[in-house]
């Protein structure tokens, strides 16, 4: 069985596994970490969580994990 984690993003509620989780703070910290010097960095990062939400959404997963064929390695 999968262990789960329950997250907010975009202000929307998800369930993710844990691998993919970790993909997610991973994938944020990089992100906080280059933007950190701008002036609208909470606005950017924002926009960012809300595309990601309303990905996730259109594509089905606000109701059910995203399956791990789905999700693309931030390295291809």
């Amino acid at each position: 069985m999968q262990q789960v984690v329950k997250v907010s993003i975009g202000n929307i509620a998800f369930t993710l596994d844990k691998d993919a989780h970790g993909l997610m703070e991973d994938y944020l910290g990089s992100l906080k970490s280059h933007y950190r010097g701008s002036a609208n960095c909470g606005e950017i990062l924002s926009e960012i969580e809300s595309r990601i939400a309303e990905l996730l959404t259109d594509r089905g997963y606000r109701d059910k994990v995203p399956p791990k064929r789905s999700r693309r390695s931030s390295t291809s």
